[in-house]
């Protein structure tokens, strides 16, 4: 265990009781759970598009000037509020809205807004934007500087809470907070993967409130097995049933994959109160598992070559998929 492991959440400033609750639902319980709690995906807020130049289905940033603020009645009830810029006007709509808020979106007020831009009743819009009043003195140009981190969350858990809990938790390492996995020396040319994606989706998954089996099948390698025994990493092309090293020489033509790290995902799964996820080869995952149908179907199809039998010999054999894919699973209890 980590310096920062022992540390609890609630010593970062703002995390009472109940926030610390809404945290437990996603695993972050200590400092060092709050570090590795990995983005789902980022959000490019470093421009601000005009208003003009907008296309539905895309995010984008937007500033503008109020120049009109309704509560519309139809099938649902809401707030349009009218924004305008040199280019062009668009329509921000709120379902849910109080009346303070509507008093504070008054004409002249100037806003810089982001979401995503759809075709709406009154053309452009963007439903329920993330937005902030502009203060007169305020420099246009001052948006963000990096791409913007959206994490895994549940029921209450904003955005922005967790983005500043992050930087909290960065504010609070020094150089003996978290050990070095890396190898002290490598050779010349020597890659890292850092599968993240996978685990993130794993703790979105397990951060939903559901219980049940956990099941992943996947090419993957435990961390020590990445950081020291995959010097060349593991991410590979194919292009036409041709495996290479060059990622980048045919983009949306080739197949990209590369191992993940099975530590992190069993971690996430941990975090989210799974009990005891386990690791396994596939062969092995199918014959404790499902052992009697194995034997029966291989018995009744013994004098003949089925789909159904060579597909499980593909399935098994430990020169085909059965030792080269693994499975991870694990199962949450209903409470």
């Amino acid at each position: 265990m980590t310096e920062l492991a022992r540390i609890a959440v609630t010593t970062l400033k703002g995390v009472g009781p109940a926030l610390a609750e809404k945290l437990a639902k996603v695993g972050l319980e200590s400092l060092q759970d709050v570090l590795f709690h990995l983005p789902l995906r980022y959000q490019d807020r470093t421009r601000v598009s005009p208003i003009g130049a907008l296309r539905p289905g895309g995010d984008a940033v937007v500033e503008g000037v109020v120049s009109g603020a309704d509560i519309v009645l139809g099938r649902r009830r809401s707030l349009l509020v009218r924004l305008q810029d040199a280019s062009g006007t668009l329509s921000l709509r709120f379902f849910h809205f109080s009346q303070a808020q509507k008093d504070a979106l008054k004409r002249g007020t100037c806003l810089r807004c982001y979401g995503e831009v759809r075709t709406g009743a009154t053309g452009l819009e963007i439903y329920h934007p993330e937005y902030r009043a502009l203060a007169a003195d305020e420099p246009s140009a001052a948006v963000e500087q990096s791409l913007t981190p959206i994490y895994p969350s549940t029921e209450g858990l904003t955005q922005q809470r967790l983005r500043a809990l992050s930087q909290q938790a960065l504010g609070s390492l020094n150089g003996h907070s978290l050990p070095d996995w890396l190898p002290a020396e490598a050779d010349e040319g020597y890659v890292f993967d850092a599968p993240r994606a996978a685990a993130a989706l794993a703790s979105a998954l397990a951060a939903q409130p559901w219980h049940g089996l956990f099941v992943a099948f996947d090419y993957g390698k435990s961390f020590d097995e990445l950081a020291t025994a995959a010097p060349a990493g593991t991410a590979r092309a194919y292009f036409q049933h041709t495996q290479s090293n060059a990622l980048l020489a045919r983009p949306g033509e080739q197949d990209l994959t590369g191992h993940v790290c099975w530590d992190w995902l069993a971690r996430s799964l941990a975090d989210a109160r799974f009990d005891q996820p386990t690791l396994e080869s596939q062969e092995a995952f199918f014959i404790h598992h499902a052992g009697d149908f194995l034997a029966r179907t291989m018995t009744e199809e013994a004098a003949r070559t089925s789909p159904r039998k060579l597909a499980l010999m593909q399935l098994l054999h430990p020169s085909h998929l059965g030792q080269k894919f693994q499975v991870l699973h694990a199962r949450r209890q209903k409470t």
